[in-house]
C-alpha cells in the first residue's frame, strides 16, 4: 500500500517538476514573437498594425497618421519588401527585465540592425526612434 501511495504521489508531482508546458520555454520568446509580428506588419506595409506595436510613450507623442505617412515613404523605397524575410540574429533582455534589444538582418543584407523594445503592462513594445518624426 505504501509503494502504491508513493507511485500515486510521483504521478501527481512529476509533471510539476518536469514543467507544465504551454508557456514560453525561453524568456526571450515573447519578445521575439512580438518582433516577428512587427516584421510582418512592416513587410506588408500594414503601418496601422506596426503603430499599435509601438510603445505607449511613443504613441502619446506621435499620431498614427504621422507615423503612417512617414513609414509609407520608407516602404515605397523598397524597405518594406526586405522585412518580409527579416531574420532575428540575437535577442537580449536586459537585467531589469523591462527592456531588450532584438538584433536582426533584412533580406539580402549582411548588416545587423537593432531594435529597442520595452516591457509595459505585460507586453513588449517597440521603442521606435523618434528622429525621423522631428520637425514634422
Amino acid at each position: 500500500m505504501r509503494n502504491l501511495l508513493k507511485s500515486g504521489f510521483l504521478l501527481l508531482v512529476l509533471p510539476l517538476i518536469v514543467g507544465c508546458g504551454g508557456g514560453p520555454s525561453e524568456p526571450q520568446e515573447p519578445l521575439e514573437d512580438r518582433a516577428k509580428e512587427l516584421f510582418t506588419a512592416l513587410g506588408t506595409q500594414d503601418y496601422s498594425k506596426a503603430y499599435l506595436l509601438c510603445s505607449p510613450d511613443f504613441r502619446s507623442d506621435i499620431s498614427e497618421d504621422e507615423f503612417t505617412k512617414k513609414m509609407s515613404l520608407f516602404g515605397g523605397l523598397g524597405t518594406a519588401e526586405k522585412f518580409k524575410e527579416a531574420e532575428i540574429v540575437e535577442t537580449t533582455i536586459h537585467e531589469n527585465g523591462e527592456s531588450g534589444i532584438v538584433s536582426y538582418k533584412l533580406l539580402d543584407d549582411e548588416k545587423t540592425s537593432d531594435q529597442r523594445w520595452v516591457l509595459a503592462d505585460g507586453h513588449w513594445w517597440w521603442e521606435k526612434n523618434r528622429m525621423m518624426f522631428q520637425g514634422s
